[in-house]
């Protein structure tokens, strides 16, 4: 049952009697997963429905049962994360959504190598989390906000920050403890600049996560992993 495939769809496209799919989502289901007449699949509206349906030429796909998916893991994170050239940004989106963060925050920083995307672009990343997210089961969409400056961002009212910075505690230490929600920030390449770290730690801690350089999208990552694998079982859904 694990393997049934997942399709997140607008809230608008479900009825009482199943979903209604537009013709770019019985492609992606026909043609990109292999998927035959009649065969199930779960759709998702990214607010906690999540339906198994049955695939159909018609004009609703009936629905067949609810299905239990993946729920939102605890912490609840929120990586901010300094926006990278090329597709590596993109390969940021796809890494987190699967490995189950909650929001992510394109950073712009004093080092930030490139401006904020278009408007075609943001769908694109939009897209890239909702299918990476239905692809590890969430039953949540990892949910990318419009880009943001460092700082104000960090006027919000936030749980919990930690920031990836050589020279701060280790990451074991610092995220091992419970938490219910918490914020990570990782900088540009060249890390964060000297006048923006008295701003950081005022708002957070800094958070060493080895002796090696880590490219921004690996830093993600990988704090985000250590964020989730270190939590305290009590604290895990």
């Amino acid at each position: 049952m694990r393997k049934t495939p997942r399709i997140f769809l607008p809230e608008t496209q479900f009825t009482e009697q199943g979903v209604v799919l537009r013709k770019r989502d019985g492609h992606y289901l026909r043609n990109v997963l292999r998927m035959r007449e009649n065969q199930l699949f779960v759709a998702l509206d990214g607010g906690g429905r999540s339906w198994l349906c049955e695939l159909s030429g018609k004009p609703v796909c009936t629905r067949r049962d609810d299905f239990k998916s993946i729920p939102e893991l605890i912490p609840r994170i929120t990586m901010g994360v300094a926006l990278c050239k090329g597709s590596r940004f993109e390969s940021t989106i796809e890494k987190l959504a699967e490995i189950g963060v909650s929001t992510l925050v394109p950073l712009l920083t004093e080092r930030t190598e490139r401006k904020g995307p278009s408007d075609s672009k943001f769908l694109r990343w939009e897209e890239i989390a909702t299918a990476s997210s239905a692809l590890s089961y969430r039953l949540l969409p990892l949910k990318v906000e419009p880009v943001c400056e460092l700082e104000s961002f960090l006027s919000r009212d936030l749980p919990k920050i930690f920031y990836c910075h050589p020279g701060g505690a280790a990451a074991a230490d610092c995220l091992k403890n419970r938490h219910e929600e918490l914020v990570i920030l990782v900088g540009p390449e060249g890390g964060f600049s000297p006048s923006e770290e008295p701003m950081l730690s005022r708002a957070g801690r800094p958070v060493d996560l080895g002796p090696l350089n880590l490219r921004v999208e690996t830093a993600a990552t990988v704090s985000a992993a250590l964020a989730l694998a270190l939590c305290p079982k009590e604290c895990k859904t």
